[in-house]
Formats: structure tokens, C-alpha cells, sequence
């Protein structure tokens, strides 16, 4: 996994876009620029890792601030 961060992180720098699917709310808080939250077939949610931090009320300060952005966002999508 360590291996694939370096890649995808070297390929990035040289101005390539790079679409990666994951549930590793971490390497998305460390490679993407943008992210977006599909849910059952529909996306939910496009923007930045900051984005959706404030739409969730979330501080990027805390630990893990961007896993608990997506569990309180994907919490209060289905409730819609």
C-alpha cells in the first residue's frame, strides 16, 4: 500500500490525474485534490477533502477529522 502511495503521489506531482477508488479515507486525505461519495449508484457528494469537512462540521485537526466527515455525511444523507 506504502508502494502504490509513492506512485500514485510521484504521478500526481508530474501533472497527471489520477482517479483512484478507495475506502481509505486516510490515502484520500493524503493524494486527492477532490474526492466524491457514491452511494447505492448516486453520487452524493463532489468537492474537496475541505469541503466536505464543513459541510460535516468536522476540524481537520482531529484525528481521523475526514473519516468522521464522511460517516457524519453519508448519516445525514440517508435521512434525506
Amino acid at each position: 500500500r506504502r508502494d502504490v502511495r509513492q506512485l500514485i503521489q510521484r504521478v500526481k506531482d508530474n501533472g497527471i490525474t489520477v482517479i483512484l477508488v478507495t475506502h481509505y479515507l486516510d490515502d484520500v486525505e493524503r493524494l486527492c485534490d477532490r474526492l466524491a461519495i457514491i452511494d447505492a449508484g448516486r453520487t452524493r457528494f463532489v468537492g474537496t477533502p475541505a469541503e466536505l469537512l464543513a459541510v460535516s462540521g468536522k476540524s481537520a485537526a482531529e484525528p481521523g477529522a475526514l473519516e468522521d466527515a464522511y460517516l457524519a455525511f453519508v448519516e445525514q444523507t440517508a435521512a434525506d
